[in-house]
């Protein structure tokens, strides 16, 4: 782990330890265990109980000074604010987001569709965003709990199913998890048909003559990775084709993953003749491995991605990636709808999964298989 790594988990471990403590007093205040005008025990005693430091006890008292819950007396102590309810009352309009990664167009897009959704029906949205790092999507939902929302979206990403939090979430918070599914959690969820998805794309390949088809696959606990890999074995199944274990690689669902899984799988075999993707960094990475071994897209191998995501730079890539497209900005106003309806009363009690389409783009990065010369 480089120092400047290190430096950033040490930061995400310090902004996070003061949230137990700060949901813990908002919890008590809400349900009337402190009552307006009730001094909390002082910050001595806090730091014995909660076994953190002074730093972080004043941490979680400012930020609930700030909101609203507590005041501040010098030479006194810090009380239940007499107005905590209004502030409150302001945060019942108010939906927060935790969105993985903003840097990737398809998070974005997700974000877009909650934002305009939330608009149209009277609602603001706050939104954190953890850089793919499950401590920090911990940190944002305890924040936005103990702010009193009781609206929340999660977008998830590749680390999200090692927050242990979600499972600790109530159906009293009116939580919606976004594209991949986390064992546990009360929450309702809009994801799209990845295995259908990934399924049509391979069984295009097919039907242009591609017969050893690569799949660079993620981590199988990811519920987005396990079912786009069906959709793989699927495809080869219906079309009375048998898998080939070497042309299989595991990714990170990154860029440097997909490099490092094609070139792996060039250095078994020369005979593949195509690729797909767990989604389209991947791709973009298969794409770089393929043409370093000098082999060209898609004469030599055709690619094929998943996420119809965008580049800031079209030029980073050798030509326009065939890809499914997921729908994310809907992905994004079927969340809003699942948690405002959840706001207003209406949904009844069961989870609501809402399965979207995808839809295959056809580009450039995949062609017919060239018959090779004997």
């Amino acid at each position: 782990m480089t120092n400047e790594r290190r430096g950033r988990v040490e930061t995400h471990k310090r902004d996070f330890v003061y949230q137990p403590l700060k949901e813990n007093l908002v919890r008590q205040i809400e349900a009337g265990r402190l009552k307006r005008g009730d001094c909390i025990l002082s910050e001595k005693r806090l730091v014995q109980k909660y076994g953190i430091s002074n730093k972080s006890v004043r941490k979680a008292i400012k930020e609930l000074v700030e909101e609203g819950y507590l005041i501040a007396m010098r030479g006194k102590g810090v009380f239940v604010a007499e107005d905590y309810k209004k502030k409150k009352a302001v945060n019942a309009d108010t939906i927060g987001v935790v969105v993985s990664d903003l840097a990737v167009s398809f998070h974005t897009e997700i974000v877009r569709g909650i934002e305009h959704e939330a608009e149209q029906n009277g609602y603001q949205m706050i939104l954190g965003n953890n850089d793919n790092n499950a401590k920090k999507e911990e940190m944002y939902l305890r924040r936005f709990v103990g702010q009193g929302l009781n609206g929340i979206i999660v977008v998830t990403g590749r680390n999200s199913i090692r927050n242990k939090y979600f499972r600790e979430i109530g159906r009293d918070i009116k939580l919606a998890i976004v594209d991949t599914f986390i064992k546990g959690a009360e929450a309702d969820y809009v994801t799209t048909d990845d295995e259908r998805g990934a399924c049509e794309a391979v069984k295009y390949l097919i039907g242009l003559g591609h017969r050893s088809i690569a799949n660079l696959t993620g981590p199988g606990e990811v519920s987005t990775a396990y079912n786009r890999y069906e959709g793989y074995k699927r495809a080869l199944r219906e079309a009375g084709m048998a898998m080939d274990e070497r042309l299989v690689r595991l990714t990170d669902f990154s860029e440097q993953g997909g490099y490092e899984g094609m070139k792996k799988i060039l250095a078994k075999t020369r005979d593949v003749t195509a690729c797909v993707a767990v989604n389209d960094m991947v791709a973009w990475g298969a794409m770089r491995a393929i043409e370093e071994q000098g082999l060209k897209i898609p004469e030599d191998i055709s690619v094929a991605g998943f996420g119809a995501l965008k580049l800031n730079n079209s030029s980073a890539l050798p030509l326009p990636l065939t890809t499914v497209n997921q729908q994310a900005y809907e992905m994004g106003q079927e969340a809003a709808r699942l948690v405002i309806g959840r706001l207003r009363g209406e949904g009844g009690k069961n989870i609501k999964k809402i399965v979207l389409p995808t839809k295959l783009i056809i580009r450039t990065s995949t062609a017919r298989v060239l018959a090779k010369a004997s």
